[in-house]
């Protein structure tokens, strides 16, 4: 029993495997994952929807430039209407880091279709 488990286990990794593969490789050679992820007749709107990448953008330059105070007063509202619901976590750490006075070192950012929202690296250091 162990063993067939263990298969099983396997045979699922495996399959998530080779299907992360097949989408990434589409998604690279069309050079919109968008044109991949959306259907033939999807609209404007869909592309939108799923490509609000500039809000992001905004919040990491308020980030780096150590604005703590665009982040506590952009409301929520714009946000989840951004889809920026990953962002709501570092708003409660741009809050600490303004108390400390202390400014971002951003280490890394990027922009990726695979999760929900970019991924960004940074280190706080007192100012």
């Amino acid at each position: 029993m162990q063993r067939f488990i263990a298969v099983r286990v396997l045979q699922s990794l495996v399959a998530i495997l080779v299907m992360s593969l097949i989408v990434f490789g589409l998604a690279r050679l069309s050079g919109n994952p968008l044109d991949v992820m959306l259907p033939i007749e999807a609209e404007a709107e869909d592309y939108d929807r799923l490509s609000k990448l500039e809000a992001d953008r905004a919040m990491l330059e308020h980030l780096r430039a150590g604005n703590y105070h665009a982040w506590r007063d952009t409301p929520l509202a714009q946000m989840e209407a951004a889809g920026q619901q990953e962002v709501l976590n570092w708003t409660c750490l741009a809050g600490a880091m303004a108390e400390l006075d202390y400014k971002a070192d951003i280490l890394d950012w990027v922009e990726t279709w695979t999760f929900n929202a970019p991924k960004c690296m940074a280190v706080f250091r007192a100012a």
